[in-house]
């Protein structure tokens, strides 16, 4: 008696496996999945890389170019701190202590909310110049009006 349900249970599963392979194999190809990389690699306003470091014209970054990019990538890092320790850094002990931190972070939301006003005044000046899609529609009056009468 096992033996006839364990031989039932297998045949079932592999039936299930047969005709699920079957249906698979009249269903449409697959289309290939889109490269996560845009066609073109610049964006528009910034300058595209492969032709600032691509110095042997060979479309590729070889390991030469790519140190050049971490180089120069590095050399920014730094002169950005130099530049955050300069300011914010009170005391001068070459790092930012919680104090110096506050600032730093109060300055940052200042610079972000004045972002966020100058974005949306700029949408709001566009709004006002754009041209409407909806024809203008006249405000409804105080006064109340009576439904037409029913015949």
């Amino acid at each position: 008696m096992k033996t006839r349900v364990i031989l039932a249970t297998f045949l079932g599963l592999g039936l299930s496996t047969f005709l699920s392979i079957a249906a698979d194999g009249d269903a449409k190809p697959s289309t290939p999945a889109k490269p996560a990389t845009p066609a073109t690699p610049a964006s528009p306003g910034r300058p595209d890389p492969l032709k600032k470091y691509d110095k042997n014209g060979d479309g590729k970054l070889d390991d030469a170019e790519k140190a050049a990019i971490r180089k120069e990538r590095e050399d920014l890092r730094k002169e950005q701190t130099a530049q955050l320790l300069k300011k914010y850094d009170k005391n001068g002990n070459g790092k930012l202590d919680e104090e110096e931190q506050q600032a730093r972070l109060e300055d940052l939301r200042k610079e972000r909310e004045a972002a966020i006003a100058r974005r949306l005044e700029e949408r709001k000046h566009r709004d006002q110049n754009a041209p409407s899609a909806k024809p203008a529609t006249k405000e409804p009056s105080q006064e109340k009006t009576t439904p037409p009468e029913k015949k």
